[in-house]
């Protein structure tokens, strides 16, 4: 199944490409549970400084 997103209209399901033939499936939450994006974790951590130790 592939989501569709079209401007406003929310996004819908479509049999019409496997999802799972695309070369790049293997980046989507579909495939592992560790490519997922937290949007809440990505917001709050944004303007924080990242030091790297030397």
């Amino acid at each position: 199944m592939v989501y569709f997103y079209l401007r406003v209209v929310r996004h819908f399901l479509s049999d019409k490409f496997d999802i799972t033939k695309h070369k790049n499936y293997k980046l989507l939450e579909d495939h592992d549970k560790k490519n997922l994006f937290d949007v809440e974790e990505y917001l709050t951590n944004r303007d924080k400084v990242k030091l790297k130790s030397i």
